[in-house]
């Protein structure tokens, strides 16, 4: 048994985790994540135990973990979790990295309404940086540059947050030939 497996399964039986490195703790924490058959209030309590080892660089890792691209359900629960917990630090605004990469996953879903609402808290939270307007407006690697669903989505979003003159310059630079 591996020590993702074991861990995972030693916490689902209410034994405390044993100590993991960032790596081991993402990929723990992904496959409990990955497993999530269970009620949203199943999976808080498997997660709970990793509570205090949760730094923002190890909440972005599992946010842009590719092995939960095609679970955005599984995603937004543990997004949700860790932001209603008290213990663990602000990470908003997302870097872009882990923010892009959670937008991709819910919009490729079709998970709108999901990815406005993430949109929205960024935008407010990034204020008066616009970093993800940036990007939107110049793509520069490692990033991917946005595709025309994570565009329309971000126009959206940023009218709904009181930018519209931002909403606007998105439209218009991708409208150009």
């Amino acid at each position: 048994m591996s020590t993702t497996t074991a861990t995972a399964t030693a916490t689902a039986g209410g034994n405390p985790p044993p100590l993991l490195n960032p790596t081991e703790l993402v990929s723990t924490i992904t496959t409990v994540l990955k497993s999530s058959n269970t009620t949203t209030s199943a999976l808080h309590a498997a997660l709970s135990p990793y509570l205090p080892h949760l730094t923002p660089p190890v909440i972005h890792s599992i946010l842009s973990s590719p092995a939960l691209h095609h679970q955005p359900s599984a995603v937004l629960v543990f997004l949700n979790w860790a932001h209603s917990q008290s213990t663990v630090k602000s990470f908003t605004p997302l870097p872009l990295p882990p923010l892009i990469s959670l937008l991709s996953t819910l919009i490729s879903h079709h998970k709108f309404d999901d990815a406005k609402s993430i949109l929205q808290s960024q935008i407010s939270a990034e204020h008066p940086h616009h970093q993800l307007h940036r990007h939107l407006l110049h793509p520069a690697p490692p990033l991917p540059p946005p595709s025309k669903a994570l565009l329309n989505t971000c126009i959206f979003a940023y009218c709904r947050s009181g930018w519209p003159h931002l909403a606007a310059q998105i439209f218009q630079e991708n409208e150009a030939p």
